[in-house]
């Protein structure tokens, strides 16, 4: 077959675009793969009776190969305000597999009780456990101010046997994220039962590590850099060994959301104050690569 000058070079731009597509579809392949999952709920999420998440399976990972999963809880804001995405992103690059639930989409759709998100919690935790892309012993679940009550009020017996159902699944690590340590510490001195809570709520704990990220300087804790160190004194031993905290120096509410001012009534350990949030881009990097570690040791 005879091709003339123009005819080759017709011919090899079309081999150099088939060989370009080939490695485009070969780096789509390693990328990130995401779906928006409907997770069946008992408790339906303003009157929905599933709760939607954003699914994401690590780089290059195989559908059938069971991985790690983290489940992240954006904070009272909704999940219309990013704020999990960054740490999903790290979290895929280290291997592991994410879920980035959406309970709210913002400040004005979250109801009063946490009782409920709970629940979509771990439902989510039985939902993530139940595919074969994902290792049910080691799903982990880190959260975000409201998120991080979450988080950390997971981690209690009490909220697993009361949500867990019957298979007795529980979460393989808990990182709550400034999660007002002051209330905490307040219930765990008063010892007395609510409307909705045991007293005994901080004395039983399902054993799963616990690292609680903080910042110094939040208004919320009155800035005290003491008081999550404070709640974590109050469990009693050996469960108190399961516990870590990490507080960050000049660090606010919300380091890593965007700068805001605001009056909180919970804010200066629920006396009600000016609550500032700044958004610190270094301590959000660090925060995330701590959370990695965290995660991703072969502990959890």
């Amino acid at each position: 077959m005879y091709l003339s000058i123009s005819g080759y070079s017709s011919l090899a731009k079309i081999l150099r675009l088939i060989c370009v597509s080939l490695f485009l579809l070969g780096f789509i392949g390693l990328a990130s793969a995401q779906e928006l999952l409907r997770i069946p709920t008992s408790a339906p999420n303003n009157g929905v009776a599933f709760v939607e998440g954003l699914y994401t399976s690590p780089v290059g990972s195989g559908s059938a190969q069971r991985k790690p999963a983290v489940i992240l809880v954006h904070s009272g804001w909704g999940w219309e305000v990013p704020v999990t995405a960054q740490y999903a992103k790290a979290l895929n690059q280290a291997g592991l597999a994410t879920l980035e639930l959406r309970l709210f989409r913002n400040a004005a759709e979250r109801v009063a009780s946490n009782i409920g998100y709970l629940q979509n919690l771990y439902d989510a935790l039985h939902f993530l456990g139940n595919r074969a892309d994902v290792d049910p012993e080691k799903i982990s679940v880190a959260g975000f101010s409201f998120g991080g009550i979450i988080a950390l009020t997971s981690a209690t017996s009490w909220a697993k046997e009361r949500f867990g159902g019957e298979t007795g699944r529980k979460f393989a690590a808990h990182a709550p994220f400034y999660p007002l340590c002051y209330r905490y510490a307040e219930f765990a001195k008063a010892g007395r039962a609510t409307a909705d809570l045991p007293a005994d709520l901080l004395v039983r704990w399902t054993g799963a590590p616990v690292r609680i990220f903080a910042g110094e300087k939040d208004d919320y804790e009155d800035r005290d850099p003491k008081i999550c160190d404070t709640f974590v004194a109050s469990i009693p031993e050996p469960q108190r060994n399961a516990f870590s905290v990490m507080v960050y120096p000049e660090a606010t509410h919300g380091w890593d959301q965007h700068t805001a001012t605001f009056y909180e009534r919970l804010a200066c350990k629920g006396r009600g104050c000016t609550n500032r949030n700044v958004a610190n881009p270094t301590v959000t990097a660090k925060g995330i690569a701590d959370l990695v570690t965290f995660l991703s040791s072969p502990s959890k």
